[in-house]
């Protein structure tokens, strides 16, 4: 099926060649992801147009139309560099299309029809050179209002979008404080997201569900940031001893030099290891736990893990199965933490009706982890529609920033994603209010839920 009237399809132009092996040695790996954190630099937003007192509309904003931008991620390479077994997202345009067609048919956004402008981007390629040229293709070729990031993981994607003033709707699983989201305000929006100290601090109901604490020596690992830091003093430290407990050895991975971060893994391990720590709670995201697996493996180093939605669970349980065995963790994202038979499809009538006007289009999105794509594009369309009615934003009223960001935080707990345990606007405007507690045992129980879903304090 080929794109529809107001769907724009463009391939992206960057393909560094070179990153194509850099996916299949570790050392390559650390030594891209210390030239992104060298390159990503400050993470205030510093928007250049929209102020408080900007009443104009925001890029890619008329009187009739809104261009809202699509990444369609494409994890085909990636997951067979890897050896991943990915779910199928199905045909992401054709459901953007179908998508788009009931927006518009329906109103659309603000008074307003959607132009959706969709790119292509490979994710064996990802870097920070190769985030920089999709915000400048998205912004200055494209001028879209806004944009959904689906598989976008370097630190220096989100500030280049905010100081071009163009909003973001996060679809990725990438830890951000809420002093950080408060930086890219207004053009930061998490609407299926909680912030990372709400993580962090929700770990005292996993600690309590599975005695994970009990009989254990605690030892934590962190990316060197200073809001790592605050998150440790402020967050994690206060639940530990909340629970009786306290990290016996705490490490901090930099990542601005390939050596240190190296040196770094390989330190922790053997200070862990003199420590006698049996239980490991990592700071920072996907493949801080990924690259450290890598080292402590092969010194058969194998705590039990506390792991959140955000330590590329899948991947580790391929890779690393001895050191998953036993793990406990904190679900904040159903489809990629869980099965179709552990949490049936639709989980609530947002999701039910994402799939009712897919299905009116003629496309069937299968299970919870084929979905979840079409599921975090829906949601986006939906927060954006919803908001700018919401505060009474129609095709004679400027729409921007400043204006959408106050409409989506006033929404509250009035609003519910299609992909959430339970949702509540905030006033950084991230959502994720809910969390589900699981276990894991990787020799062949699988995983299991305990308790229900709770929320956030």
């Amino acid at each position: 099926m080929g794109p529809r009237a107001g769907v724009t399809r463009i391939p992206s132009r960057f393909v560094p060649s070179w990153l194509v092996r850099s996916w299949l040695v570790p050392a390559v790996w650390l030594l891209t992801l210390s030239l992104l954190a060298a390159c990503s630099g400050s993470t205030t937003a510093g928007g250049t147009g929209t102020g408080p007192d900007d009443h104009s509309d925001g890029p890619g904003v008329t009187g009739d139309t809104v261009k809202i931008g699509f990444v369609l991620l494409d994890s085909t390479r990636l997951a067979s560099a890897l050896k991943l077994d990915l779910p199928d997202q199905g045909d992401q345009q054709a459901q953007i299309d179908v998508m788009v067609d009931w927006v518009n048919e329906n109103g659309g956004i603000a008074g307003r029809q959607v132009e959706a402008v969709t790119r292509d981007f490979d994710a064996l390629l990802d870097s920070a050179e190769a985030e920089e040229t999709l915000c400048n293709e998205f912004t200055q070729d494209d001028e879209v209002f806004a944009v959904v990031l689906w598989g976008m993981f370097q630190e220096n994607l989100r500030p280049c979008f905010a100081q071009r003033d163009t909003m973001m709707v996060e679809g990725t699983l990438y830890p951000l404080p809420e002093a950080t989201m408060g930086e890219l305000a207004p053009f930061y929006l998490a609407p299926n997201f909680p912030t990372y100290d709400q993580v962090i601090a929700g770990l005292d109901g996993v600690f309590a569900e599975t005695g994970y604490l009990d009989g254990g020596t605690v030892g934590v690992l962190g990316v060197d940031t200073a809001a790592n830091r605050r998150i440790y003093e402020d967050q994690l430290a206060p639940v530990l001893e909340a629970a009786g407990s306290e990290a016996v050895e705490v490490r901090w991975i930099d990542l601005t030099d390939s050596a240190n971060t190296r040196a770094g893994y390989e330190q922790a391990v053997i200070a862990y290891k003199a420590a006698g720590v049996d239980r490991l709670v990592t700071l920072g995201g996907s493949r801080l736990l990924s690259f450290f697996l890598d080292y402590a493996t092969k010194q058969h180093f194998l705590p039990q893990l506390a792991l959140s939605s955000y330590d590329n669970i899948d991947f580790n349980v391929v890779s690393y199965p001895e050191a998953m065995g036993e793990a406990v963790g904190l679900s904040i994202a159903p489809s990629w933490d869980f099965t179709e038979e552990l949490i049936p499809s639709p989980m609530n009538d947002e999701e039910a009706e994402c799939r009712d006007v897919l299905a009116a289009g003629g496309i069937d999105v299968g299970g919870r982890q084929e979905a979840r794509t079409a599921m975090y594009n829906c949601d986006a369309l939906r927060l954006l529609r919803d908001a700018a009615e919401s505060a009474g934003i129609g095709a004679g009223d400027p729409l921007n920033a400043v204006a959408l960001h106050g409409a989506v935080v006033g929404l509250g707990d009035e609003w519910a994603a299609a992909e959430n345990y339970a949702t509540a606007l905030s006033k950084v405007a991230s959502g994720g209010a809910g969390y589900q507690v699981f276990t894991m045992d990787t020799s062949g129980a699988g995983t299991t839920l305990v308790g229900d879903p709770a929320e956030f304090g």
